[in-house]
């Protein structure tokens, strides 16, 4: 079975709920109109047809592009029966038009019953909104690891804090695994060498440092000196890591708070930053 892992953007598509408020203010603006006009004596006559270009159609389609992002049925297909044909023929009395917009109202209530939305508290809004464009150094250098950067500020916005810590991890598993390519390390296993990206976190880990410890025998000068220097700093960021985060979330250990999680997030973002920064100056 192929599973599509959606993001946040995409399942919810940045949809705002005062879109749908606005769509429906609209709708009874208009409402408010036709039955003035129907006071009027206008009751049987039709809308003029500047008006209807300018003023109703657009206001229904508006309608109906909100109602399509939350999957409201009834009312779209009221909007796309109905009310398209007659507007788009000018067959429809200003009295069947608001009877018309009254019952769509109704439509997009009743189904709104069996809709659910998900709340984003205001301060986790700034960090969606702001943490994203924050990434991109990062993604520059790491393009894999946009996906699981998504998931872990989708997950922490929604209050999935445990996620969060998973999918942290495995973005920082990224960034230790181009430490190790960088060094040029080699992982053994019982049976010899084996691959750096199936090695484990202690493994490549340990390789790392053993490689800093050895090259810092040969080393010479300011900036060889330098390199190595930040290449240790990165080792013991993953060495943290592990211990705090990746091992107790990977084998369940430990469920996390709100807190936890975006400590976890924040302290990837640094460490991966800082790899972003140090491998594209060395």
């Amino acid at each position: 079975m192929n599973l599509q892992i959606l993001s946040l953007q995409e399942i919810m598509n940045q949809y705002n709920v005062w879109q749908l408020v606005r769509a429906v203010e609209w709708i009874r603006d208009l409402e408010n109109m036709l039955a003035e006009r129907c006071q009027e004596g206008f009751r049987d006559a039709f809308l003029p047809y500047e008006y209807t270009e300018k003023h109703v159609k657009p206001r229904l389609e508006f309608c109906r592009e909100q109602c399509e992002v939350a999957e409201l049925h009834t009312p779209l297909r009221r909007l796309g029966g109905v009310l398209h044909g007659k507007v788009n023929a000018r067959a429809i009395s200003n009295y069947d038009l608001m009877v018309q917009l009254q019952e769509l109202r109704t439509d997009i209530v009743e189904d709104l019953r069996f809709r659910r939305f998900a709340l984003v508290p205001f301060d986790k809004t700034e960090i969606y909104d702001k943490g994203i464009p924050a990434w991109q150094t990062v993604w520059k250098r790491f393009p894999k690891a946009e996906h699981d950067t998504r998931e872990a500020i989708d997950s922490y916005v929604l209050g999935l804090n445990t996620a969060t810590v998973f999918h942290a991890m495995r973005i920082a598993e990224m960034g230790l695994r181009a430490l190790a390519r960088r060094l040029r390390v080699t992982v053994s296993h019982k049976k010899g060498p084996m691959p750096i990206d199936l090695a484990d976190w202690e493994a490549v880990i340990t390789a790392c440092r053993n490689e800093i410890t050895r090259l810092r025998t040969l080393a010479k000068g300011h900036k060889s000196a330098l390199r190595l220097q930040l290449y240790s700093e990165a080792a013991e960021h993953c060495g943290f890591m592990k211990d705090i985060y990746r091992n107790p979330v990977s084998h369940a250990r430990k469920v996390y708070n709100a807190g936890e999680a975006l400590g976890a997030l924040t302290r990837v973002y640094d460490f991966m930053q800082f790899l972003a920064t140090a491998m594209g100056r060395l």
